[in-house]
């Protein structure tokens, strides 16, 4: 049986997922950080980044001046979709 292409949903967090694990790695910032950030578990993050609609937008906003995220970064969030630099 052939294979489903993944959904567009599911593309859409995983491209969300890796500008935040990439910010993660970049600056050195573990789940166990974000979580104390959000005032969650450290689980939960994890969850929250494998999940199609895991990090709300007030979430976005608590983390991204610490993960460095670049304007384009920061959009591209936002929409779920890589932004184009025309766009701005």
């Amino acid at each position: 049986m052939a294979k489903l292409p993944p959904s567009e949903a599911m593309q859409r967090a995983k491209f969300v997922r890796s500008i935040i694990c990439a910010s993660q790695e970049r600056y050195d910032i573990t789940d166990k950080q974000l979580a104390k950030l959000l005032n969650v578990r450290p689980e939960t993050v994890g969850r929250k980044k494998n999940r199609i609609g895991g990090f709300n937008l007030n979430e976005i906003q608590v983390i991204a001046p610490v993960l460095h995220f670049s304007p384009m970064q920061a959009a591209s969030l936002v929409l779920g979709r890589e932004v184009k630099i025309n766009e701005f």
